[in-house]
Protein backbone atom coordinates (compact mmCIF):
# COMPACT_ATOMS: atom_id res chain seq x y z
CA UNK A 1 0.00 0.00 0.00
CA UNK A 2 3.01 2.25 0.24
CA UNK A 3 3.23 2.47 -3.20
CA UNK A 4 -0.17 3.93 -3.79
CA UNK A 5 1.07 6.75 -0.98
CA UNK A 6 4.10 7.72 -3.56
CA UNK A 7 4.45 10.22 -6.08
CA UNK A 8 7.29 8.96 -8.01
CA UNK A 9 5.79 5.13 -7.79
CA UNK A 10 2.41 5.91 -8.32
CA UNK A 11 3.50 7.39 -11.24
CA UNK A 12 4.68 4.63 -12.79
CA UNK A 13 2.17 2.29 -11.63
CA UNK A 14 -0.59 4.88 -13.60
CA UNK A 15 1.73 4.80 -16.62
CA UNK A 16 1.55 0.72 -17.00
CA UNK A 17 -2.05 0.84 -16.75
CA UNK A 18 -2.57 3.32 -19.22
CA UNK A 19 0.05 1.71 -21.37
CA UNK A 20 -2.43 -1.86 -21.36
CA UNK A 21 -5.88 -0.22 -20.69
CA UNK A 22 -5.46 3.10 -22.82
CA UNK A 23 -9.34 3.49 -22.70
CA UNK A 24 -9.99 2.97 -19.18
CA UNK A 25 -6.98 5.56 -18.43
CA UNK A 26 -7.54 8.20 -20.90
CA UNK A 27 -8.18 10.94 -18.42
CA UNK A 28 -5.06 11.07 -16.36
CA UNK A 29 -2.87 14.59 -17.89
CA UNK A 30 0.66 14.16 -19.74
CA UNK A 31 2.98 13.65 -16.53
CA UNK A 32 6.83 12.68 -16.54
CA UNK A 33 8.98 11.14 -13.57
CA UNK A 34 12.78 12.47 -14.17
CA UNK A 35 15.83 12.47 -13.96
CA UNK A 36 14.71 9.15 -15.98
CA UNK A 37 12.27 10.43 -18.37
CA UNK A 38 13.61 14.47 -18.61
CA UNK A 39 14.54 14.28 -22.95
CA UNK A 40 10.65 13.16 -23.12
CA UNK A 41 9.71 16.01 -21.23
CA UNK A 42 11.83 18.88 -23.13
CA UNK A 43 10.44 17.22 -26.39
CA UNK A 44 7.09 17.94 -24.58
CA UNK A 45 7.52 21.91 -23.82
CA UNK A 46 9.21 22.17 -27.00
CA UNK A 47 6.29 21.09 -28.94
CA UNK A 48 3.87 22.51 -26.57
CA UNK A 49 5.24 26.32 -25.62
CA UNK A 50 1.50 27.37 -24.16
CA UNK A 51 1.48 24.42 -21.72
CA UNK A 52 1.92 24.41 -17.89
CA UNK A 53 3.87 22.08 -15.74
CA UNK A 54 3.74 20.93 -11.99
CA UNK A 55 6.90 19.61 -10.36
CA UNK A 56 6.85 17.91 -7.54
CA UNK A 57 9.57 16.69 -5.54
CA UNK A 58 9.01 12.80 -5.22
CA UNK A 59 9.72 12.71 -1.49
CA UNK A 60 8.07 16.30 -1.19
CA UNK A 61 5.70 17.02 1.23
CA UNK A 62 3.93 20.22 2.77
CA UNK A 63 3.83 21.63 -0.43
CA UNK A 64 7.75 22.17 -0.11
CA UNK A 65 9.94 22.10 -3.63
CA UNK A 66 6.69 22.05 -6.09
CA UNK A 67 7.19 24.68 -9.04
CA UNK A 68 5.30 25.77 -11.58
CA UNK A 69 6.54 26.28 -14.94
CA UNK A 70 6.11 26.95 -18.56
CA UNK A 71 9.53 26.29 -20.16
CA UNK A 72 11.94 23.75 -19.77
CA UNK A 73 14.86 26.03 -18.57
CA UNK A 74 12.75 26.61 -15.62
CA UNK A 75 13.06 23.35 -14.50
CA UNK A 76 14.78 23.28 -10.92
CA UNK A 77 18.42 22.23 -11.01
CA UNK A 78 17.61 19.41 -8.21
CA UNK A 79 15.35 17.78 -10.87
CA UNK A 80 18.27 16.49 -12.87
CA UNK A 81 19.84 14.55 -10.39
CA UNK A 82 16.82 14.05 -8.18
CA UNK A 83 13.27 12.59 -8.61
CA UNK A 84 10.45 14.86 -9.62
CA UNK A 85 7.46 14.34 -11.03
CA UNK A 86 6.09 16.42 -13.38
CA UNK A 87 2.71 17.07 -14.17
CA UNK A 88 0.68 18.62 -16.75
CA UNK A 89 -1.11 21.55 -14.81
CA UNK A 90 -4.82 21.69 -15.50
CA UNK A 91 -5.19 25.25 -16.17
CA UNK A 92 -8.98 25.56 -16.07
CA UNK A 93 -9.94 23.91 -12.66
CA UNK A 94 -13.30 23.97 -11.08
CA UNK A 95 -13.64 26.88 -8.45
CA UNK A 96 -15.73 27.56 -5.70
CA UNK A 97 -16.34 31.17 -5.14
CA UNK A 98 -13.28 32.30 -7.84
CA UNK A 99 -11.20 29.37 -5.33
CA UNK A 100 -9.14 26.24 -6.67
CA UNK A 101 -9.49 23.33 -4.16
CA UNK A 102 -9.17 19.94 -4.23
CA UNK A 103 -11.16 16.98 -2.82
CA UNK A 104 -9.71 14.27 -0.54
CA UNK A 105 -11.48 10.63 -0.17
CA UNK A 106 -10.41 8.30 1.64
CA UNK A 107 -11.03 4.24 0.37
CA UNK A 108 -10.11 1.44 2.39
CA UNK A 109 -9.41 -1.60 0.71
CA UNK A 110 -9.83 -4.72 2.79
CA UNK A 111 -9.04 -7.38 0.18
CA UNK A 112 -7.47 -7.55 -3.00
CA UNK A 113 -9.03 -11.06 -4.56
CA UNK A 114 -11.86 -10.51 -4.65
CA UNK A 115 -10.51 -6.54 -4.55
CA UNK A 116 -13.03 -5.05 -1.59
CA UNK A 117 -13.14 -1.27 -0.60
CA UNK A 118 -15.09 0.76 2.06
CA UNK A 119 -15.52 4.49 1.31
CA UNK A 120 -15.50 6.68 4.02
CA UNK A 121 -18.64 8.68 4.34
CA UNK A 122 -16.51 11.92 4.75
CA UNK A 123 -14.14 13.73 2.68
CA UNK A 124 -11.91 16.65 2.88
CA UNK A 125 -12.34 19.43 1.05
CA UNK A 126 -8.72 21.85 0.74
CA UNK A 127 -8.57 25.40 -0.67
CA UNK A 128 -6.41 28.14 -2.10
CA UNK A 129 -6.63 31.13 -0.28
CA UNK A 130 -6.25 33.84 -3.18
CA UNK A 131 -8.33 33.72 -6.21
CA UNK A 132 -7.50 31.82 -9.32
CA UNK A 133 -6.16 32.93 -12.30
CA UNK A 134 -4.22 31.10 -15.13
CA UNK A 135 -0.91 30.61 -14.71
CA UNK A 136 1.11 33.92 -16.29
CA UNK A 137 4.55 35.52 -15.63
CA UNK A 138 3.02 37.98 -12.89
CA UNK A 139 1.31 34.77 -10.92
CA UNK A 140 2.92 31.71 -11.36
CA UNK A 141 5.11 32.05 -8.37
CA UNK A 142 1.73 32.50 -6.04
CA UNK A 143 1.70 29.68 -4.13
CA UNK A 144 -1.76 31.07 -2.34
CA UNK A 145 -3.58 30.54 -5.61
CA UNK A 146 -2.21 27.40 -7.17
CA UNK A 147 -1.31 24.74 -4.52
CA UNK A 148 -3.72 24.36 -2.11
CA UNK A 149 -1.61 22.52 0.53
CA UNK A 150 -2.67 23.08 3.94
CA UNK A 151 0.95 24.19 5.35
CA UNK A 152 1.37 26.74 2.97
CA UNK A 153 -2.27 28.40 3.24
CA UNK A 154 -2.31 28.36 6.67
CA UNK A 155 0.36 31.62 6.47
CA UNK A 156 -1.92 33.33 3.86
Amino acid sequence: MDHFAKKNILSVILSRLQRFFPVDFNFLPDYYLLPDEIEEFEEHMQANTDQTFIAKPSNGKAGVGIKLLKKFDDLPKRAFKNEYLLQRYVENPLLVNNKKFDVRLFLLISGIDPVQGHLCDEGLARFCTHNYSKPNETNMKNNYMHLTNFSINKKS
